[in-house]
């Protein structure tokens, strides 16, 4: 099982790109719970790289990121779905300030204004972490991760997870801002997993080759099928 989080917290480590890379002047909030391996990996990232880690009680698949961010002032954090969803449901961006800040995001930029207040917890905010098991509900759209950057003026990592997997399957890259609307995009494989498509032989051998996808690396406990 070690060497699982180690792979594990090595390929999400090499994930985010080296000028947004974890520094020791980082403060990382994990809101979802540590029996999360992809929460526990980048927690663990955390530590590796000197950053500072704050724990406290309000984590779980729902919380309020105001109070769960009370006097922390995270640069980092870790969250799921719900939690995001719940988020977005009671904060939105004037129309005017979201149609300009769309533009930026397809053009390739972030938007350099921030709608958080300068003295609000998440003023600091850099980058949202996000977890999306496999087989659970609910899940985010790429309009929503497209308001998400616009309200915190933060870069979103959003990671599929399986439970036999140490860290995730894959994420999305944090510098990548486009908006797909009702698609879903997790993103290209880690470095550290393996995926195959297994089947019957003629299924595979067609034009449509159909089947299951397995993982089979060092951060995966055993042959898992997805």
């Amino acid at each position: 099982m070690g060497q699982n989080i180690i792979s594990g917290v090595a390929g999400l480590s090499t994930s985010i790109a080296r000028t947004h890379k974890l520094t020791p002047s980082d403060t990382v909030l994990p809101t979802s719970s540590l029996t999360d391996s992809y929460t526990l990996c980048w927690v663990l990232a955390a530590l590796y790289h000197n950053a500072t880690v704050a724990l406290n009680s309000v984590a779980g698949d729902k919380v309020d990121l105001t109070l769960a961010t009370a006097g922390v002032h995270p640069t980092i954090i870790i969250a799921s779905p719900a939690t995001i969803m719940s988020y977005l449901s009671t904060n939105s961006s004037p129309p005017l300030t979201r149609y300009f800040a769309t533009r930026t995001l397809q053009a390739g930029n972030m938007p350099t204004q921030r709608l958080t207040p300068d003295n609000a917890t998440l003023s600091n905010l850099r980058v949202v972490l996000i977890s999306q098991p496999a087989t659970d509900a609910p899940r985010l759209l790429s309009l929503m991760l497209t308001d998400l950057r616009i309200l915190l003026g933060a870069r979103v990592a959003y990671a599929l997870t399986a439970p036999r997997v140490a860290g995730a399957l894959a994420q999305t890259h944090i510098l990548d801002y486009r908006d797909k609307g009702s698609a879903v995009c997790v993103g290209a494989p880690l470095g550290s997993v393996e995926v195959h498509l297994t089947g019957e032989e003629e299924a595979m051998a067609s034009q449509a080759p159909r089947g299951k996808v397995c993982t089979l690396t060092t951060c995966v406990c055993s042959y898992a099928r997805m």
